[in-house]
């Protein structure tokens, strides 16, 4: 028996399962006891490739590891969901807050957490595209840029996420949106009252 596996059932440690043609399946407990079944359903999830593995079958099973961050609710006035497939990233509004995500790593169920710290920055661009152009077209182009830091790290697993900066960050843009809508919504104040006034 080769796999180790810390997976509850039943309030149970099951290391692994034992199964020939002659006798029934036996779960390997941690405790040094053994539990004989008729039928065994294997519903590990992540880990149902490994037990399969034991009794012969070839399972076509990878993990699938997400990385997500959630804003706190009414961080920014989100009420659609936002799509980058060209940096493979969604912002969806939840009840529980504004959940960013899209980054996936299949790296197999003992790789370590890759926690690196990454900018998206479309200010610049969309500077640009508002000081030269100006139209709808060239606003509705403008590409966010995804900056990962690869280099510095913060502990020894490679975690360069610093909470207390990224929370600073957000109070930063929490109140730059607020600025920003404020004069937006003022904007369109005045001007439904110049087109209501005129008729």
């Amino acid at each position: 028996m080769h796999t180790c596996l810390r997976l509850l059932g039943r309030g149970h440690e099951v290391l692994g399962i034992d199964m020939d043609a002659a006798t029934p399946a036996r779960l390997q407990l941690a405790n040094g006891k053994q539990i004989a079944a008729e039928n065994v359903v294997i519903a590990a999830g992540a880990w149902s490739g490994l037990l399969a593995h034991d009794i012969g079958d070839r399972v076509l099973l990878e993990s699938e590891r997400g990385y997500n961050t959630t804003l706190p609710a009414g961080a920014f006035d989100v009420r659609r969901q936002l799509v980058f497939p060209g940096h493979g990233f969604v912002v969806t509004s939840l009840s529980t807050g504004l959940r960013i995500g899209g980054a996936v790593e299949l790296g197999g169920l003992d790789l370590p957490p890759n926690f690196k710290r990454s900018d998206v920055e479309f200010g610049p661009a969309l500077a640009e595209a508002l000081q030269f152009n100006g139209t709808n077209s060239a606003v509705g182009a403008v590409t966010p840029v995804v900056k990962t830091d690869t280099l510095s790290a913060m502990r020894v697993d490679g975690n360069n996420v610093d909470v207390d900066r990224e929370a600073t960050y957000l109070a930063q843009a929490q109140l730059q949106f607020s600025a920003l809508m404020s004069v937006v919504t003022k904007n369109l104040t005045t001007m439904s009252s110049i087109i209501t006034g005129a008729r």
